[in-house]
């Protein structure tokens, strides 16, 4: 399966990462298609090296990455399986955790969305508070994230 993964760039220095099967590339609900996909890792390494180089290149980034494609209905796959382990965005340890191999937590602050499969880094160095991003998110995607976990 090929992926198509799209950065979009906005107001507050912040970058939202997120993606697609190629093959639903035309449809309108290219971002919600669950894909059942069981192994997750190479699609999320690629995201993740993608928000690294926007980092690098911009040192008060903001980063969001949006999972949706990835997650399941099912009450017993919640999740998605990165390096052979299910990590859940749904608030949990595992998450950070996972996220904070790659940025740390000396520099970034980690928060999510469970409800609308949303993982914010929030760059300390950024002088922009929790709340003006959270207002951005919400004028971006049109909906109600008022508590990032």
């Amino acid at each position: 399966m090929r992926y198509i993964a799209e950065v979009e760039h906005y107001n507050l220095d912040l970058y939202a990462i997120k993606f697609y099967l190629k093959s639903h590339q035309n449809s309108k609900d290219k971002f919600t298609v669950l894909t059942n996909l069981h192994e997750a890792r190479p699609v999320i390494y690629t995201c993740i090296a993608i928000l690294i180089d926007i980092f690098h290149q911009n040192n008060k980034a903001l980063l969001l990455l949006s999972v949706l494609p990835l997650l399941k209905k099912s009450k017993e796959t919640k999740g998605i399986l990165v390096r052979g382990r299910k990590t859940v965005l749904n608030g949990s340890e595992s998450t950070s955790t996972f996220m904070s191999t790659f940025f740390s937590e000396t520099y970034f602050e980690h928060r999510n969305s469970p409800r609308h499969s949303f993982y914010l880094m929030r760059n300390k160095s950024s002088h922009y508070s929790l709340k003006e991003i959270q207002e951005m998110i919400n004028t971006i995607y049109n909906i109600n994230v008022n508590n990032l976990v």
